[in-house]
């Protein structure tokens, strides 16, 4: 079974915090292990946070900036069912709206 893994900045900032949520709507809704590494010496690591992986699999932001639902998705595809995809990624949206009132609100 795969795994999903955050790498986040300790204390986590905005989008670490954005990540370790879609990693447990990802964890509840399809059944993937999460863990959450919290980087020390950035010098050592061998990805930088923030960033999330599907297995062994760097999800990278198609915007270059910030993990999307669409990218979340694309990493899981053949990992779900269509159907799966399709409920975990209006579950993904909410999160990422919920996140952005936050930060809108802040």
């Amino acid at each position: 079974m795969s795994k999903i893994t955050v790498i986040s900045k300790q204390p986590p900032g905005g989008r670490c915090t954005l990540y370790m949520r879609f990693a447990e709507v990802i964890g509840q809704r399809a059944g993937l292990d999460t863990q959450i590494k919290y980087c020390g010496d950035e010098a050592q690591e061998r990805h930088l946070p923030p960033a999330m992986l599907i297995g062994e699999t760097l999800i990278a932001p198609s915007d270059g900036v910030i993990i999307t639902p669409e990218d979340l998705i694309a990493g899981l595809t053949g990992r779900c069912s269509g159907d799966a995809l399709q409920e975990l990624h209006q579950a993904l949206h909410l999160v990422q709206e919920r996140m952005m009132e936050e930060w809108a609100s802040a």
